[in-house]
């Protein structure tokens, strides 16, 4: 038994692109470039901080500073009460060094809650 011919659709199949200008059209690429892989930031076990134990790594850490604040009690003015659930995610962030036993310090030693 033969395959049933395919079905005809009323449209020619378009021919393939002509040079324009002697200049042939671009082929597409496929598998030739090379793939780089961004490399992820790596939470290196940098220096720790002056007073701060060895062996905890670097974090950017996001706590309630003056750009929360500032929308908490601006807010306070127009969403009443609503304005202090932006103290659940705060907008600030920094660099802290976290100790192998929890705790966290700035880049100068001190430590931070």
């Amino acid at each position: 038994m033969s395959a049933p011919p395919p079905a005809q659709t009323g449209y020619a199949p378009m021919p393939p692109p002509q040079p324009v200008g002697g200049v042939p059209p671009p082929q597409p690429a496929y598998g030739t470039q090379p793939v780089v892989m961004a490399q992820p930031m790596a939470m290196s076990m940098a220096a720790a901080p002056p007073g701060a134990p060895a062996g905890g790594q670097w974090i950017n850490d996001k706590y309630a500073g003056a750009i929360t604040w500032i929308l908490v009690l601006g807010g306070y003015f127009f969403i009443l009460c609503f304005s202090f659930l932006f103290l659940m995610c705060p907008l600030d962030e920094r660099r802290v060094y976290i100790a192998p036993n929890g705790a966290k310090y700035d880049q100068m030693g001190t430590i931070v809650s």
